[in-house]
This record gives structure tokens, C-alpha cells and sequence, in this order.
């Protein structure tokens, strides 16, 4: 499946499209690994991970030229992530939510507030506490494999699937586990344990988030999905984001124009 898609306009906007329909417009080159400063060593297959993650716009620093490799990963950012990833619903109007932490005009998190909605409508997470989400929250390893699995759909499988045996995992997530690990979508640390009740960090969550990605593109290698513009806002002098609503499988179908005033703007499409 086609992921990406650049378009250079005379303007000199350049629009970026994501696995999930989040398409991103900045006045330089799209962001990509070289961006942050702790991700200038990478070696050439991981930095493909992350340039791949980063330029669909499913990823983003923590700070000014900062990634944040290491950093623990927090609930809203893994809503983000699930649901561009998962290809979910997203409706980026939405200004309420049924959780009572979840709040819009949070600085630190509201962003995330439709991301929120849309993983809880698709059966991924049902929150942290009777009516909250907690947001801020860290997301332990096991947790991130129960969460990835039901995006892939495979909650019942892995409830019955033979559980690890590994002190480092919480008897309830044992067989989320073992088949995060047979999915390849997580691995085990060099002492062997899995560490499923450490806390998953941001380059745990972009590794495993990009092998979900890849199966669900697998899985669905000719979908094609009628999308229309959700919402779209100027955020900066030459850079204009854009929310469609839903998914793009095929970004060759895909047919950008700007206009300034009564006239359009003439463009040039790059897919990758």
C-alpha cells in the first residue's frame, strides 16, 4: 500500500500523507529522522523506520529538534498513534468527550482528545478508571501489546493463546505477549525477559507501531477509501494542515489543489 505522497505547489507548500489520513503541509522539506538531533546515529534501516513513521506525520518530537528515543510514551500519544496506525475514524471537530480527564483545551494533551474517542470506539482501550482515561498516563509494555493486538483484531487469539513464561509479565497479559512476540511486533530485552510491566518508551512504541502498520497493510492491500477534508487550518505562513476523514490505501487517487483567490495553483505530485 501506498503510504506517502508529496505535493509541491508553486506556493512552495509541501503536503505529506499518512497511513491514517492525516495530511500535513510544511514550507520546508517534510521532517524526517535528520530533523532531531538524538536520532542523527541511527543505522540505515532503522533511520527508514523512523523517516517512514515521521513523514506519514504518525510521529513527532517532544521539543524543539528533540524526538525524545528514550522518554516514556504517555496514553495520548499512544491514541494518536493507534489511530492513524489502525486507520480509525477520526473526527477532528469533536470538542467533548466521554471521559472526564480527556479535555480539549489541555495544552499538553488535548490534541489527542478525538484520537481518544476513536480507540475507545474501536474497542482498543476502555479507559483507565470508571469515566477517565488518564491521559498523562506512562503505558507499560504488556499494555502496549494487549492494545496493538486488538487494533489487529486479535484479542480473542491472544486470550487463548499459550502464555509466556516470564516472571517480568503480568499473569492477565501472558498470552498478549506471546503473541506480540510471535506477530514480531515486540521483542524480548537481551537478558531474554520481556520487561512487560516496564514502562514502554517512544522508541518501543514507533518499533512496534510500525510492524502493526505493515500488517494492516498487508491485510488490506487493495482497499481504496472515498475520503473528503475534515478540517483544514493555516498553521503558519506557508503551512496549512489538513485532516481528511479516514484512510488513503491508494495515494495515486489522490488529487491536491490551492487556490489563491479565483486562481489555482499549478502542482507537482511525487509518490513514494
Amino acid at each position: 500500500m501506498k503510504k506517502n505522497i508529496t505535493v509541491i505547489l508553486s506556493l512552495a507548500i509541501v503536503f505529506s500523507m499518512g497511513a491514517g489520513g492525516a495530511m500535513v503541509a510544511e514550507s520546508d522539506a517534510a521532517k524526517d529522522a535528520s530533523s532531531f538531533k538524538d536520532l542523527k546515529d541511527l543505522d540505515a534501516a532503522t533511520k527508514a523506520k523512523y523517516d517512514e513513521m515521521i513523514k506519514a506525520g504518525i510521529f513527532d518530537g517532544v521539543g524543539d529538534g528533540v524526538f525524545g528515543v528514550k522518554e516514556k510514551m504517555n496514553r495520548a500519544q499512544f491514541a494518536k498513534v493507534a489511530a492513524l496506525i489502525f486507520q480509525l475514524k477520526v473526527d477532528p471537530s469533536l470538542k467533548s468527550s466521554l471521559f472526564s480527564d480527556v479535555k480539549a483545551d489541555d495544552p499538553a494533551n488535548g490534541y489527542a482528545s478525538p484520537y481518544i474517542e476513536a480507540i475507545y470506539n474501536a474497542g482498543i482501550t476502555d479507559g483507565y478508571a470508571d469515566k477517565q482515561f488518564n491521559p498523562a498516563g506512562e503505558v507499560s509494555k504488556e499494555q502496549l501489546a494487549a492494545f496493538l493486538l486488538r487494533g489487529l483484531k486479535l484479542d480473542s487469539k491472544a486470550k487463548m493463546a499459550p502464555g509466556v513464561s516470564d516472571k517480568t509479565v503480568s499473569d492477565w497479559a501472558r498470552g498478549y505477549v506471546a503473541l506480540a512476540l510471535e506477530k514480531k511486533l515486540m521483542a524480548s530485552g537481551p537478558d531474554g525477559t520481556f520487561g512487560g510491566t516496564s514502562a514502554a518508551t517512544r522508541d518501543v512504541l514507533l518499533f512496534s507501531a510500525y510492524e502493526a502498520m505493515k500488517q494492516v497493510a498487508a491485510a488490506k492491500p487493495d482497499t481504496v477509501t472515498n475520503v473528503s477534508i475534515a478540517q483544514a487550518e493555516a498553521t503558519g505562513a506557508k503551512s496549512i494542515t489538513v485532516m481528511l476523514s479516514g484512510a488513503i490505501a491508494d495515494t495515486s487517487k489522490l488529487k491536491v489543489s490551492v487556490s489563491r483567490g479565483a486562481s489555482a495553483q499549478t502542482s507537482r505530485r511525487e509518490v513514494e
